[in-house]
């Protein structure tokens, strides 16, 4: 009986709960770290490259793609899945300036790419996307971050984590809170994570522009937390 409920995507479990969108959070929770805060002025990015094969060319932007101007995306979970949720998202900011006759903010975004993935959850002969999704930019020069859930449901964040480990991350986050951000994700990270600068992907998001750290200012960065 149970393994119907495992199965069924519109049917609860006697208990209420719907198994494929769990097994869809723990796909997400399995991929690689991804930490992010705010602290006002800036929104940082802390991203461990990790590479399926040790063949592969780890890229910075492998996690970390421009959706609309102004609006970026990265994720935990499932690469294929991801690659759909990224054209998506494109799709839904372009439509939306054509429409509209204006770009589209981060909160709209969050709606319609949330709808567009809790289809998934109910609709017959397809499944849930094992990925979580988080959406950064500004808004009226504030900062603004949302994650959005494998069942569609989105919510606003100051700071947090996806992905392995994110449980820690967020507690070690609450404790670095009073440094600046930048810092702030790169010790969280070194410190659940990674230790290696050359597998550990920064970035920094302003109202003007979003920037990649290079390896040897991630090194500098360790350097001065650790000293």
């Amino acid at each position: 009986m149970s393994g119907g409920f495992n199965r069924a995507l519109s049917i609860f479990s006697p208990d209420g709960r719907i198994f494929q969108v769990e097994y869809a959070q723990l796909a997400a929770e399995r991929g690689s770290p991804v930490i992010f805060y705010s602290d006002g002025k800036s929104i940082c990015v802390a991203i461990e490259k990790r590479a399926e094969s040790k063949h592969k060319i780890l890229s910075d932007l492998d996690k970390f793609k421009e959706v609309e101007t102004g609006i970026y995306l990265t994720f935990a979970g499932i690469w294929p899945d991801s690659l759909i949720i990224i054209d998506k998202a494109i799709f839904i900011a372009r439509e939306y300036a054509y429409r509209i006759g204006e770009r589209i903010d981060i909160m709209k975004l969050s709606l319609e790419l949330g709808d567009f993935m809790q289809k998934y959850t109910i609709t017959g002969g397809y499944r849930p996307f094992g990925v979580k999704v988080v959406l950064f930019g500004f808004h009226k020069d504030q900062p603004v971050i949302s994650m959005i859930e494998p069942d569609g449901n989105y919510a606003m964040y100051k700071g947090g984590a996806i992905g392995t480990k994110s449980d820690r991350a967020v507690k070690e986050l609450e404790k670095a809170e009073d440094t600046p951000a930048i810092i702030a994700v790169a010790k969280t990270l070194y410190t659940v994570a990674q230790k290696d600068a050359n597998k550990m992907s920064l970035f920094q998001i302003t109202p003007e522009v979003a920037t990649i750290l290079t390896t040897a200012e991630v090194s500098e960065i360790i350097e001065s937390f650790n000293q």
